[in-house]
């Protein structure tokens, strides 16, 4: 049998452990809190992307140059946008050869890299595609051989994302937008919404 003297000294050294075991509990719940909520708060904003003007003409080699506005829209309250690199490639989606990656045609982008874009913003970027004649049936006068050309446009970034100080790893989006049709190079405004 345990003398008194013994069982009044186990009980503060039992009382010591259990206190050991629910602060690291609470340490481990605080730490897991953190976590989550630096990983919701850096989650990447969602960026959507939307051709807002198109139009070609012809240029000095007798093929066409397509003309692009893109808009990138982000709705973020918290997260601002550093695009580091933009690629915007154009094919033509009437016939088969659209699945084709070698039937894509890379866009000059005339805007400059990186860009910065604030949270609650839209900001527009533009880019030429020049087609040369015989490209895709585009014949010596471009604008009399586009009415039936549909084009895909593929926008791909790669962009980080920054709240704060604190800021994201490097993201590759990609988006294609489509179908987008010229008639007889004639000058369309539309907001044509690209899907992820």
């Amino acid at each position: 049998m345990a003398s008194s003297s013994e069982s009044q000294t186990a009980a503060p050294a039992a009382r010591k452990i259990k206190y050991t075991i629910l602060a690291a509990l609470a340490a481990v719940v605080a730490v897991a809190v953190f976590v989550s909520v630096f990983f919701i708060v850096l989650s990447p904003a969602r960026v959507s992307f939307t051709v807002t003007h198109s139009s070609c003409g012809n240029d000095s080699s007798d093929g066409m140059i397509i003309y692009l506005v893109l808009a990138a829209n982000n709705t973020s309250e918290r997260a601002a946008v550093k695009y580091q690199s933009m690629f915007v490639n154009v094919a033509n989606s009437t016939g088969p050869q659209w699945l084709d990656k070698s039937s894509e045609i890379s866009a000059n982008v005339l805007t400059a890299m990186p860009l910065r874009q604030p949270t609650q913003n839209v900001t527009t970027m533009e880019a030429t595609v020049s087609l040369v004649a015989g490209a895709w049936g585009i014949g010596d006068d471009a604008s009399n051989h586009t009415t039936n050309k549909r084009f895909l446009v593929i926008i791909t970034v790669q962009a980080r994302f920054k709240v704060g100080i604190a800021r994201t790893r490097l993201y590759d989006i990609k988006v294609t937008c489509g179908p987008l049709k010229f008639p007889n190079c004639k000058e369309t405004t539309l907001p044509l919404q690209c899907v992820y």
